[in-house]
């Protein structure tokens, strides 16, 4: 078994952050940002492959790990964003976005109803427009969120034990169609897309290296199959009673890729490394994305983790041995 393939079929959940996942209420928390355990800070630099840092980033979160702010600098064109966040009673309140193109400036105000739910957020720009987006729920789970910034509507789905399966975003641009964009999940994670099942549908897989996903890219044989498992899907995910966990879904489709690479459409790669502290917990050490349309690895991005115990994991030097496993994996992955 090469190493691409022993990659394929050793699948550990991801601990840091899932693809395309569709953000349910704002990122207020380390879990939103991708830190699994409770952190205080988060430091990051992305380098391009000549080694040269292209961007940092630096989080802070406070003792009940809610973000508090963050400052991105991008090092080639000097643009930089910061955000503060501001909080009542542990509830998000208020968040400024200040950038290095003023003009980008914007504040969020955010309202909660009598059960400690939010409803709303009003988004106040620089030069005076005011957008809103509604949250309504239904048996206290988000039902639908509204949003008047593309004229969009989502609306979530959740099985009998309340696990969010589906959700439908509709939204219509100034002068264009409106058009439904389909979202399925299993255990948290996305898994599909698509506008139709004749176009955009986008599949992810997730391993222990890596997340893929990819465009079945007008593949008859391949959405006809997915038109049954759609329909198999709708009708056993709502209770609870799919024959398969997303461990054994990322395996299937993972195959599948190998399978039909020639055929099929990357949409988007990322690669992860590890670090374990002293309750061997995993914790994202490095990242690296790729560029689907050159098929190079774009930016590979290392992590110092502060954690709320004192301890410091990772570093935020660039390592040689990680970019290199990164570019075997790389190269590995289009051989197949």
């Amino acid at each position: 078994m090469n190493k691409i393939n022993k990659i394929l079929f050793t699948t550990v959940l991801l601990g840091f952050q899932s693809l395309g996942f569709a953000q349910l209420l704002p990122d207020i928390s380390n879990i939103d940002y991708g830190f699994t355990q409770k952190v205080t800070r988060v430091e990051a630099i992305s380098y391009n492959l000549n080694k040269e840092p292209i961007k940092t980033a630096v989080y802070q979160f406070n003792k009940n790990g809610f973000i508090k702010d963050y400052h991105i600098e991008n090092l080639k064109d000097n643009s930089w964003q910061k955000t503060k966040s501001y909080y009542k009673n542990d509830r998000l309140y208020k968040r400024v976005f200040k950038y290095s193109n003023i003009k980008k400036n914007k504040k969020h105000s955010f309202t909660y109803n009598t059960s400690g739910q939010l409803i709303k957020e009003t988004i106040t720009h620089k030069n005076g427009d005011i957008n809103n987006i509604v949250y309504d729920y239904k048996n206290n789970k988000l039902h639908q969120i509204k949003s008047d910034i593309n004229n969009s509507k989502t609306t979530y789905f959740y099985s009998n034990k309340g696990n969010l399966y589906k959700a439908i975003k509709t939204q219509k641009e100034q002068n264009e169609i409106e058009q439904n964009i389909n979202y399925l999940y299993l255990e948290g994670k996305e898994i599909t897309s698509y506008v139709s099942l004749n176009s955009n549908v986008l599949v992810t897989t997730y391993q222990n290296d890596f997340t893929l996903q990819f465009d079945l890219n007008e593949n008859e044989f391949a959405i006809n199959k997915l038109q049954k498992g759609i329909k198999r899907f709708n009708e056993e995910a709502p209770k609870d009673d799919l024959p398969f966990s997303l461990k054994s879904y990322s395996n299937q489709t993972a195959q599948f890729y190998s399978k039909n690479k020639d055929k099929l459409k990357d949409s988007k790669i990322v690669f992860f490394d590890y670090v374990t502290d002293d309750q061997k917990n995993k914790i994202t050490y490095a990242k690296a994305d790729v560029n689907v349309q050159t098929k190079t690895i774009a930016s590979i991005q290392f992590y110092k983790t502060s954690l709320t115990n004192g301890t410091v994991v990772g570093d935020t030097k660039l390592n040689d041995k990680v970019l290199e496993k990164f570019k075997d994996i790389h190269q590995s992955l289009n051989q197949l």
